[in-house]
């Protein structure tokens, strides 16, 4: 028997700068992932800004409305932050595997 459990969702909310929460969404961790890698690939010889940029709009595609670069920058740590804490987690544990997920970690 195979008995898994689906931990690879992680829900992210954006609050404005007085706390206020302005939307909650649900992300697919390794599709994030996989997406932002390819981001950070494709902007790789480019300005900050523009790879920031991208991330605000890949956002826009999941619902959130218009964030700030800061808040791209922060939503990109946090993604490899825990793609990187389910990659260690205990052994036995079943995480999904790719090609794209199981290449080490990018540096922001």
């Amino acid at each position: 028997m195979l008995d898994l459990k689906d931990d690879g969702y992680l829900d992210v909310r954006l609050s404005d700068a007085e706390g206020k929460t302005v939307h909650e969404g649900k992300v697919d961790l390794w599709e994030t992932y996989n997406r932002l890698v390819d981001v950070q690939k494709r902007t790789k010889d480019k300005p900050a800004y523009e790879m920031h940029r991208e991330i605000v709009g890949y956002l826009e595609e999941l619902g959130f409305p218009t964030v700030s670069h800061r808040f791209a920058d922060r939503f990109f740590a946090g993604i490899i932050a825990e793609v990187q804490r389910l990659k260690n987690a205990p052994a036995g544990a079943a995480l999904p595997g790719s090609p794209a997920s199981m290449a080490s970690i990018p540096s922001a």
